[in-house]
C-alpha cells in the first residue's frame, strides 16, 4: 500500500531469513570476495528473482506518487544496503553487542519511510 509497509514487509522477512540461516550468511559473506562461482550464484539470485518484483514495486508507488521520482535501482540498492549493512554489523562486526533487532529496524524502516516520500 506505501512505501512504509513495503519495507516492513521486506525487512522483517529478510530478517527471519536471516536469523534461519545466520551461520550459512556469514560464510557466504566472508567467501564472496574470493570465489568467482559464489558471487554468480548471489548475483543471479538477486538479478533473476529479486531485482525485476522489487523495481516493479517501487515503479508502481511512484507511478501511485507514494515514493518520490527517481532511478527505481537507486532506492533498491539504498534500502538493500541499509539491510545488508545492519546484518554485517550485528552478525559479522560486533556479534557480542546486545541488538534490539526490533528497534533497529523500526529506526531503519522510519527513516527510509521518510527519505523515499514525495518532497512537498
Amino acid at each position: 500500500a506505501d512505501i512504509e509497509s513495503l519495507l516492513t514487509k521486506m525487512y522483517v522477512n529478510r530478517m527471519d531469513f536471516i536469523r534461519a540461516h545466520e551461520r550459512v550468511m556469514k560464510i557466504a559473506i566472508q567467501e564472496f570476495p574470493f570465489h568467482p562461482e559464489v558471487r554468480e550464484l548471489g548475483k543471479e539470485v538477486v538479478l533473476t528473482h529479486l531485482w525485476p518484483s522489487a523495481r516493479a514495486c517501487i515503479e508502481r508507488l511512484q507511478h501511485r506518487g507514494a515514493v518520490r521520482e527517481g532511478d527505481p535501482a537507486s532506492i533498491i540498492r539504498m534500502v538493500i544496503a541499509t539491510l545488508f549493512s545492519f546484518f554485517i554489523m550485528r552478525s559479522v562486526i560486533a556479534p557480542e553487542r546486545h541488538w534490539d533487532d526490533e528497534a533497529e529496524l523500526r529506526l531503519m524502516i522510519d527513516t527510509l519511510a521518510q527519505g523515499l516520500k514525495p518532497p512537498r
